[in-house]
């Protein structure tokens, strides 16, 4: 088996997968089992959580070289 489709797709990496997939999954079953009404609402807050949750852990290219520089005096 071969790493090669999770290589080539940083949202189907570990962190993905531990820090949005799957709570938002845990969710959307969760209120699947306690009331079925409350769906939609759950959605909602999946999708607002992990965009959140995405958009904090993806990096600024400029950000990360600006902060490897070392200068010396």
């Amino acid at each position: 088996m071969s790493n090669a489709p999770a290589a080539s797709n940083p949202y189907l990496s570990k962190s993905y997968v531990d820090g949005v997939y799957i709570p938002s999954g845990l969710l959307l079953v969760g209120c699947l089992i306690v009331k079925r009404e409350w769906l939609p609402y759950a959605i909602a807050l999946a999708l607002a959580l992990g965009g959140y949750k995405v958009f904090s852990m993806s990096t600024d290219s400029l950000s990360v070289a600006c902060q490897q520089l070392v200068f010396e005096l």
